[in-house]
């Protein structure tokens, strides 16, 4: 049985949503593992960001998966948005993602990033999936 560990590291915000002289983007979002939580951010208490700010997140999981069967699988989603008062428009929303990861695809091991950009807001979410040795549990 594969042990692995899903690290969500960080956000880069390649636009804030928020032309100038608005200031920051206050961006909120919900970083996933198989449909569970891991990190968020509610409309609530956004993490106030500009554009080229990066957003440090450092959020892991471990997580068991059987080697013997063929539908198991890993699914990494989240979404992204930032929020605007009513002075300069509505919520900007860049989008969600959803990565499957598979025996298939070697449990995507590596460096991912999932791209999203929509109603102005452009950002980029980055996460790793790597083996852990059982030595090391």
């Amino acid at each position: 049985m594969p042990t692995l560990t899903v690290s969500f590291t960080h956000i880069d915000v390649n636009d804030d949503g928020d032309n100038w002289p608005n200031g920051e983007g206050e961006i909120f979002y919900d970083l996933l593992i198989s449909d569970q939580s891991i990190v968020s951010r509610s409309a609530e208490n956004p993490h106030d960001a500009d554009t080229g700010d990066v957003i440090i997140l450092n959020q892991q999981r471990t997580l068991n998966r059987p080697d013997n069967d063929p539908n198991a699988f890993i699914k990494i989603s989240g979404w992204v948005s930032e929020d605007d008062d009513f002075l300069s428009g509505a919520t900007d929303n860049a989008g969600s993602f959803e990565h499957i990861h598979n025996l298939g695809n070697g449990w995507g091991v590596g460096t991912h990033e999932a791209r999203l950009s929509g109603d102005g807001l452009d950002v980029t979410v980055h996460y790793t999936i790597n083996t852990v040795a059982v030595d090391n549990l």
